[in-house]
């Protein structure tokens, strides 16, 4: 998440945000163990995405880079460019939480021999 929070935080523009928040739907992780929530939690980060993707779309956001719309004032495009930061904010933190909670293998058996395997002491 580092690097696209990088490039949209360096005000490249609105495209640029915009493919980086998309891009960091991709980065949340879940528990493996939260069972039905976990389920309805995945099922809810898909509709989003979706529906940022398809808005983007609709207002043709790589094409034209204000936006699609050649009456969006500047304030608008100021709040949509704000809007897309502080999702990427979002998402930092919420990298920096699951990371706290992912589980690290110290150990990965594919590319090791198990009879050389000494368990952390």
């Amino acid at each position: 998440i580092a690097e696209p929070f990088r490039i949209a935080a360096g005000a490249v523009g609105i495209a640029a945000a915009f493919t980086a928040c998309v891009y960091c739907f991709g980065y949340v992780q879940y528990g493996r163990h939260f069972g039905r929530d976990y389920q309805t939690e995945l099922i809810s980060l898909d509709c989003a995405r979706l529906y940022l993707t398809r808005w983007g779309q609709a207002v043709n956001i790589h094409e034209d880079p204000r936006m699609g719309r050649p009456d969006a004032t500047p304030s608008e495009v100021q709040t949509v460019k704000n809007d897309l930061h502080q999702i990427l904010v979002l998402f930092a933190d919420i990298e920096k939480i699951s990371r706290m909670y992912r589980l690290e293998s110290c150990f990965d058996p594919i590319d090791a021999d198990t009879a050389d395997y000494v368990p952390p002491i």
